[in-house]
């Protein structure tokens, strides 16, 4: 078990002339993120066959997000009528995050190893999400120096509190910073179902080669981009996607050194439609989660 904090924050200044020049809108941005939390997992060894293994994470979050933007304001044709003025957007909550798992390693044969579990992630923010996942690999090892495996696992990936402050729309009616669809749905968590083969050969002591081939196919799809005038990236959903990857990876270990050189392709997000939210951005961390 053990204990852990982090505060990160972001603090976005414009040029209020500049920007209200040649943009017509000067945006100030101050998010921030204080983090507490507690993690642990453990592991108890039934019989030869089955060892059990389970783990939590409980995590809070205090969260504070002003948006201080200086605007035009525009008549029906959308032209600046009148001298530029100030609102202030702020959004401050407190919210909860958890997440437990329990899984059985249980060794089929002594080269055949099946691996099961089960994890529950809910989380107490803008909105209230929870999931049920189950995780499912086989690990197979015919010779001392082959492993193949092959997996499954469903996945639920809440979005960091302080990406998800909702934005007031309100404020910035008829102005140079209204945006041109006025919605603005909450971030979501992503679902998403994770599919992974590949097999592992050590071809000469201290030196490895591996195939290994991924496919995620996701709903709410979390990413970020660039929304506004401020130099800071908002975080959004796109309704699905599909993400594929395969990669050949040659590791080399020596006592004293270690040389990795790899050699990937990666497919790209296949968006199918996508859609914005506005929030803030500060990394996101996933919760722990069953092997």
């Amino acid at each position: 078990m053990s204990y852990f904090n982090r505060y990160s924050s972001v603090h976005f200044i414009p040029d209020p002339i500049g920007d209200i020049i040649f943009n017509g809108v000067a945006s100030q941005v101050f998010r921030s993120d204080f983090a507490n939390g507690v993690t642990g997992d453990i592991a108890y060894r039934l019989n030869e066959a089955h060892t059990l293994r389970a783990g939590l994470l409980l995590r809070t979050d205090k969260t504070q997000v002003t948006n201080t933007d200086t605007l035009e304001p525009l008549h029906a044709a959308g032209n600046p009528i009148d001298a530029p003025f100030t609102v202030v957007d702020p959004s401050s909550l407190i919210g909860y995050t958890a997440g437990l798992y329990l899984q059985d390693e249980w060794r089929l044969t002594n080269s055949l190893t099946l691996n099961a579990g089960i994890r529950f992630d809910q989380y107490w923010a803008y909105i209230t999400e929870y999931q049920f996942s189950p995780r499912v690999s086989l690990t197979w090892k015919p010779f001392e120096s082959t492993t193949f495996h092959i997996g499954y696992a469903r996945t639920f990936t809440p979005p960091e509190q302080v990406l998800a402050a909702p934005t007031n729309l309100a404020l910035v009616q008829n102005t140079t910073q209204q945006p041109s669809v006025n919605l603005d749905s909450p971030v979501r968590a992503e679902r998403a179902d994770v599919y992974d083969v590949g097999v592992v050969q050590q071809v000469l002591p201290g030196l490895e080669a591996s195939i290994d081939a991924y496919y995620k196919h996701a709903t709410n799809l979390i990413d970020d981009g660039q929304f506004g005038a401020a130099y800071v990236l908002t975080a959004f959903n796109m309704p699905r996607a599909r993400i594929s990857a395969s990669s050949f990876p040659p590791n080399t270990r020596t006592a004293r050194s270690r040389l990795t050189a790899i050699l990937r392709w990666r497919g790209r997000s296949r968006p199918i439609r996508s859609r914005t939210n506005s929030c803030s951005t500060i990394p996101r961390r996933s919760p722990t989660s069953a092997d």
